[in-house]
């Protein structure tokens, strides 16, 4: 039997992820906002982790010429 979370019923290894330009986190459990990293989701408690991570990003640029 899977243990499951919050009102999404989330399972071990959900997660959710943010745009690049929001700072807060959104937890997979119950789609909580929280400001800060935590260890435990302030809505119901279920055990989560919270990271920045680095995307690519598509990047186009103006260069130099060399004459």
């Amino acid at each position: 039997m899977t243990i499951t979370y919050g009102t999404q019923e989330a399972k071990p290894g959900d997660q959710c992820s943010n745009s690049p330009w929001v700072t807060y986190f959104t937890t997979p459990c119950c789609y909580e906002d929280i400001e800060q990293p935590s260890d435990k989701c302030p809505a119901c408690g279920a055990p989560i982790e919270c990271e920045y991570e680095q995307q690519p990003v598509a990047v186009c640029r103006i260069v130099e010429v060399e004459e």
